[in-house]
């Protein structure tokens, strides 16, 4: 594992996954967009700390 500070572009992504029938509506609508935003949030976090 190669020590100190690695210079390089990162692209994170977050997906989800499951069937359609759960993709509609309030959950999809309010419920799954904010929890993808607190994923790709702390993500960042993650990348500012590194």
């Amino acid at each position: 594992m190669p020590s100190g500070r690695i210079d390089a572009k990162v692209n994170p992504t977050v997906s989800i996954a499951g069937p359609a029938s759960r993709f509609q509506g309030d959950y999809f609508e309010e419920e799954l967009a904010r929890l993808v935003s607190d994923a790709a949030n702390m993500i960042e976090l993650k990348i500012q700390e590194y």
